[in-house]
């Protein structure tokens, strides 16, 4: 199996997952040859939610902090 059909599996069985969750990783992952990382962190977290795929992917990924008002 390649990393994209890896990761297309591992996106669909995240916790709450929906479809354009599965396009956006397997987009984000194509754009930044970040296909090990996102297998890595939802191998790593297997009880992940898709938010949490997201933050790792914003924060660790794309490089983009979000910004928290208190």
């Amino acid at each position: 199996m390649d990393k994209k059909a890896k990761l297309k599996s591992l996106l669909e069985k995240v916790k709450d997952t929906y479809p354009d969750f599965v396009h956006g990783g397997l987009v984000t992952a194509k754009n930044h040859n970040a296909y090990d990382e996102l297998i890595s962190f939802i191998e790593g977290n297997p009880n992940a939610t898709s938010s949490d795929v997201v933050l790792f992917s914003t924060e660790e990924i794309l490089g983009i902090k979000p910004v928290y008002e208190e």
